[in-house]
């Protein structure tokens, strides 16, 4: 029994060795499994300073603007955008230009192209000065760059692509848009009462085939256009016929500014006219025979015409060479006064606002003996 019990002792001792010598096998063959690596993609990162930090208030040929690309990576066929702004912020995106001012828009000329630009390096552009000032532009705003308007690189730092310099526009060297041009104007009566219209004809170029949102200003004053069922037939690009109409309560005898505006823009030149006014003739006063053409001194004249002044002030009436006394002045368009003891012949009326002629035409008058 002790010698089956021995052998039993054994044969187990055996199976638990060759057990353990088979895990320990095992054991030896496993191989580490090794993590796999997550690779970084290098991107460029482009920025843009200008090498003229101070305002520019001075003229100046150009200013140039250093492209950087920071990144770990080259950038390549992107666009550079040289915008005007009221403030230091822009979107990076293409701007557009215009003949007037809108907010970040694009400078005449200021899309500018890089092919490559490798990591680390940079490139200089330069931009024209003066530039090309909008309509309605505030005299001092910012000159700004975009980098990347058209977002074909993608950057580490998408948000350091803009830069500004304050610009100051100087009227005296700096070109304007190109304007209307009025090259004169003559006046007209249409209709010689006291309910009757003055008419402007504007000659010159530019001014369109239409007015669209165009007007005709004569100082603070809105002149309509003439028009027949609904057309503009006074408005060519070429030349323009307005109305001073009566109701309009305009001071005659008086210089204006004349020039043509779109919306609140000014887009012609201005010149400056005299808005005369205009003769129906003149009678014996209390007379029923209408207008005359000749009288005798000591005559109680009466001068009518198109839109007097109601007050007389540094107002005048000539008769030849002589500034008569006037008795009445105003009441009607009316002006009464005695024909002046002059030797007979022919003599020019007119009238005077100090020492100019405000007359659009003078009235012949014979003095008989």
């Amino acid at each position: 029994m002790n010698k089956t019990k021995s052998i039993l002792t054994i044969l187990i001792a055996f199976v638990l060795f060759a057990a353990s010598s088979d895990l320990a096998g095992q054991t030896r063959t496993i191989k580490p499994v090794k993590a796999p690596i997550s690779k970084i993609r290098l991107q460029p990162d482009l920025e843009v300073s200008f090498t003229k930090a101070r305002p520019l208030t001075i003229p100046a040929h150009k200013i140039n603007l250093v492209v950087s690309n920071s990144g770990k990576a080259a950038a390549g066929n992107f666009f550079v955008d040289f915008i005007l702004s009221s403030d230091e912020k822009a979107p990076v995106t293409y701007a557009a230009f215009s003949t007037s001012w809108n907010e970040d828009m694009l400078v005449k000329g200021g899309r500018m192209h890089i092919d490559r630009l490798a990591a680390g390096a940079s490139r200089t552009l330069s931009l024209p000065l003066p530039i090309f000032k909008p309509r309605g532009a505030p005299k001092l705003l910012y000159l700004g760059a975009v980098a990347d308007s058209g977002q074909a690189v993608a950057e580490s730092n998408e948000k350091n692509n803009t830069a500004f310099v304050k610009y100051q526009f100087l009227s005296h060297y700096l070109p304007q848009p190109q304007l209307i041009h009025i090259s004169g104007v003559s006046q007209t009566t249409i209709m010689g009462s006291d309910t009757g219209n003055i008419e402007l004809h504007l000659g010159g170029s530019g001014f369109g085939s239409t007015p669209g949102k165009k007007t005709v200003k004569l100082g603070s004053y809105t002149l309509p256009v003439e028009e027949h069922n609904g057309n503009f037939v006074g408005w060519t690009d070429t030349w323009i016929n307005c109305l001073v109409k009566d109701n309009l309560n305009i001071p005659f005898g008086q210089t204006y500014s004349l020039r043509i505006m779109d919306g609140n823009q000014l887009v012609s030149n201005t010149i400056q006219i005299l808005l005369k006014l205009d003769f129906e003739g003149i009678m014996i006063r209390g007379s029923s025979s209408g207008f005359i053409l000749e009288a005798r001194a000591g005559d109680v004249l009466e001068l009518h015409a198109y839109k007097l002044p109601p007050v007389q002030g540094n107002w005048t009436v000539r008769f030849g060479p002589q500034t008569v006394p006037v008795t009445s002045w105003g009441p009607n368009n009316k002006i009464s006064f005695n024909c002046p003891n002059l030797p007979p012949g022919s003599y020019q009326v007119w009238i005077r606002n100090g020492s100019v002629d405000v007359c659009l035409r003078r009235y012949n008058m014979t003095v008989l003996p």
